[in-house]
């Protein structure tokens, strides 16, 4: 019995020992430009998460802000060996720079978010080992229109709800865009038309009118968001009180922490209080990015917001979000591929591919 036990031992310490080995002898070098800010910091994790389970030997770097500092990055990780690059560059230069130097080493190099740079840098450099891995910013409209619309018709179709976006009864859906200048940039908003088509195909008993309300500028500050809710008594008042937008498109995450503290004056989607609730859909770089509202709202509020939080807790309705674990997912079977000697694009989703391009769809949370 006890060499059974001792047989079935180094058994299991051989297996571990086979999964704690990596693939890589040297470290790739993961170089950002900046790794203190929400986007990279959130994409960095979704990097160890992918990483670590193709058990790649890595090590990130940080640059944090400057393109010498990060040319200087680039050259010592390969005087130093490592078997590929992984760059989130500072600018065109830093990209250019990083190429030339990866073909001249001959090893892998993967661009992370880096939108732009397969269009001015590589039609500059040809080289067959350097891909590109961002969010596929055509599928924004489409899956951000696709979920307003949905709810829209969910809300006509349930006579119970059937005046919650319609807060004055007269039909129509005024909505308020918060990023845009002008009548013309709303009126052909892809996003807008990707409501309005997904609604035009959609089999819903009642089909409610999308109508552009009022346009307000690039929001700075609460103070300019006020007047989309003028006419709304607070609280106290009747829930169904007509707004000036019944609902809200807000294109930037960052100007999300204005407009719920602008709403918190109304007593508008604050503390779960659905029947004084705008529907209010935004676009946000990750779940996990985080939020001012923690700096700015009242002191027994002051717990981290994020984009994924302030839906939770009933503030927003959903939100487009980058997909962080899909896109570094690519990125480590790419590397995984190179490493062992396999076709690069294995087993990467094939829908994202396009040439030297991955593109990651948007995800919906809310």
């Amino acid at each position: 019995m006890k060499k059974i036990l001792a047989l079935v031992l180094v058994v299991a310490l051989a297996l571990t020992a086979m999964v704690s080995c990596s693939i890589n002898d040297k470290e790739v070098a993961v170089i950002w430009a900046k790794q203190t800010d929400d986007f990279s910091a959130t994409m960095a994790d979704a990097l160890d998460r992918a990483l670590y389970i193709e058990n790649i030997k890595y090590k990130h770097y940080d640059a944090n802000g400057d393109s010498d500092a990060q040319k200087k990055l680039v050259d010592d990780a390969i005087a130093g060996g490592a078997p590929a690059l992984v760059l989130n560059p500072c600018n065109d230069v830093v990209a250019l720079h990083a190429l030339k130097a990866a073909k001249e080493a001959n090893i892998p190099l993967i661009f992370m978010c880096a939108t732009g740079i397969l269009d001015t840098v590589l039609n500059l450099v040809q080289y067959d080992k350097v891909y590109s891995i961002d969010v596929d910013a055509a599928s924004l409209t489409q899956k951000l229109g696709e979920r307003i619309a949905k709810d829209l018709i969910e809300n006509a179709n349930d006579k119970d709800k059937k005046n919650d976006y319609d807060r004055n009864g007269d039909g129509k859906i005024s909505y308020a865009f918060t990023d845009v200048v002008s009548l013309e940039a709303i009126g052909n908003s892809l996003l807008v038309q990707a409501i309005e088509k997904y609604i035009s195909e959609s089999n819903a008993a009642v089909k409610p009118v999308l109508e552009a309300a009022i346009f307000a500028p690039k929001l700075t500050a609460g103070e300019n968001v006020t007047s989309i809710f003028e006419g709304f008594t607070g609280a106290e008042g009747n829930d169904k009180v007509a707004t000036n937008a019944e609902l809200l498109l807000s294109m930037e995450d960052g100007d999300i922490d204005d407009i719920l503290l602008a709403m918190r004056a109304y007593q508008l989607n604050y503390n779960k209080l659905v029947t004084h609730f705008i529907p209010l859909y935004t676009v946000g770089v990750s779940a996990n990015a985080g939020s001012l509202l923690a700096e700015t709202a009242k002191d027994e509020e002051k717990a981290a917001y994020s984009v994924m939080n302030t839906i939770d807790s009933g503030y927003v309705s959903a939100a487009a979000l980058e997909d962080d674990d899909a896109m570094a997912t690519a990125a480590a079977v790419i590397l995984r591929n190179f490493i062992k000697g396999n076709e690069p694009l294995k087993d990467v989703v094939a829908d994202y591919v396009d040439g030297k391009k991955i593109s990651v769809p948007y995800t919906i949370y809310g």
